[in-house]
């Protein structure tokens, strides 16, 4: 529940809009990672809905990246998503973008393109 309520105040304050796209990059410490990717998720399909389609009613390109700290396990966890014009039009690629944050922090990590 908490973690539903972090995502609701990052959708209000967080999204940057970029070209014709918007992403998101923002901490919600103590989540756990299952958590963080079910924020990242409803961030994305919320961005989404908030963002419309472009001028010929193509979806517009978005990125949610988020990180938590785990105090108590002494981790990090990261999460991204990404639509399919971030993806297909774009060229992003979520899980290598996850590896490389988590690589500069000192872990590993990785996933699927969206």
């Amino acid at each position: 529940k908490m973690a539903e309520l972090e995502a609701s105040r990052i959708l209000s304050e967080s999204v940057t809009e970029a070209g014709n796209g918007a992403y998101v990059a923002a901490s919600m410490d103590g989540t756990p990672a299952a958590a963080l990717q079910t924020a990242a998720k409803f961030l994305l399909e919320s961005v989404e809905a908030k963002l419309g389609g472009g001028d010929d009613d193509e979806p517009k390109p978005v990125c949610i990246l988020l990180s938590s700290v785990l105090a108590a396990e002494e981790k990090l966890a990261f999460a991204c998503a990404a639509n399919d014009a971030a993806v297909k039009d774009r060229g992003l690629n979520a899980g290598k973008l996850v590896g490389a944050v988590a690589k500069v922090a000192g872990g590993g990590g990785g996933g699927k393109p969206n």
